[in-house]
């Protein structure tokens, strides 16, 4: 898991500057399903069948110091499975999610920032994704995704920037 938090910076152009946390243990899900908190402001839960067998879930949150990401508000985690018996990395059972809720603080939005603009993103082939699922509830100030996939993943706050167009 090292080497991929390693990439993100890297890819980057920065340094290695974060700070890791990881449940040393994992959090046991059995495969008839259950909800975890790994940190404070993140629930996952899962559902039966999504694994074949009990897997452990390792969510490890990154502290990115001066990464420059599309609206950075500080949310960057990695999330894993792996077999509880194997210790092999676990997939999701064909058509099978999970629901993950991430909190985020309002203060760390760009200055005049429209909310509902807010995104899961997961890191794919040197750039950040945009999850399809991802819906947040501005109320709350909560992002929520039904992932198939188990990936390096960020709340990003993405700018659209108009300009304007100039006929000669």
């Amino acid at each position: 898991m090292l080497a991929t938090q390693q990439a993100v910076p890297a890819l980057l152009g920065k340094p290695f500057p974060l700070v890791i946390r990881q449940i040393s243990d994992g959090d046991a899900v059995p495969n008839s399903g259950g909800v975890i908190t790994p940190t404070a402001g993140v629930t996952v839960s899962v559902s039966s069948s999504a694994f074949t067998d009990t897997v452990q879930m390792y969510f490890t949150s990154l502290a990115f110091a001066g990464v420059v990401a599309p609206g950075n508000i500080g949310v960057f985690y990695e999330l894993d499975a792996l077999y509880g018996s194997s210790g092999q990395p676990a997939q999701l059972q064909p058509g099978q999610t999970y629901t993950i809720t991430v909190t985020y603080d309002e203060a760390n939005l760009p200055p005049g920032f429209d909310e509902t603009r807010l995104a899961l993103y997961y890191w794919n082939n040197g750039q950040w994704m945009k999850e399809p699922t991802s819906a947040v509830d501005t109320v709350a100030n909560t992002i929520t995704a039904t992932p198939n996939h188990f990936s390096l993943w960020s709340a990003l706050a993405v700018h659209e920037i108009y300009l304007p167009v100039v006929f000669k």
